[in-house]
């Protein structure tokens, strides 16, 4: 096996884990607010949050990924919104209003770094192959995460 195919081989493996943590925890987290307060409005400001959170992130993910180490920065994203998630567990539901915007930014930031390091991972003639498996898996895990 050549370096560049191990090396997308890892990437794609930790890629799609990644992908199926994120839809969970998009279904997850609201209906633990929802669980927790009984109330949808609760539920919608959460979602709301997490999306003002990807917005704003949106904005500067470009020159952060510029700017950064890609392999450091999609750890470091991948990382932190696991500790961020990982405090759910053990703190009041509450945290969860300032959990789910810094998790949905370090997301937004986690997917342009994913498609900017495609390019460094493969040879060109094969960016195309690379991105489609890259969807194909994503596709997958955007079913199989919310049934977790």
């Amino acid at each position: 096996m050549t370096h560049e195919r191990r090396s997308f081989g890892i990437f794609w493996l930790v890629q799609t884990l990644s992908v199926a943590g994120d839809m969970f925890s998009f279904v997850a987290v609201p209906l633990l607010v929802l669980a927790a307060t009984g109330s949808v409005a609760q539920m919608g400001l959460l979602t709301a949050a997490a999306g003002v959170g990807r917005i704003v992130a949106g904005f500067f993910a470009g020159t952060i990924v510029d700017r950064f180490d890609r392999r450091h920065l999609l750890i470091t994203c991948d990382a932190a919104r696991a500790v961020l998630f990982g405090a759910v567990v053990i703190a009041p539901p509450w945290i969860l209003y300032v959990v789910s915007p810094l998790a949905a930014a370090a997301g937004m930031v986690f997917q342009v770094a994913y498609v900017a390091t495609v390019p460094n991972l493969v040879d060109p003639d094969r960016i195309t192959e690379a991105n489609g498996r890259l969807n194909a898996t994503y596709s997958a895990a955007t079913i199989v995460g919310p049934m977790l």
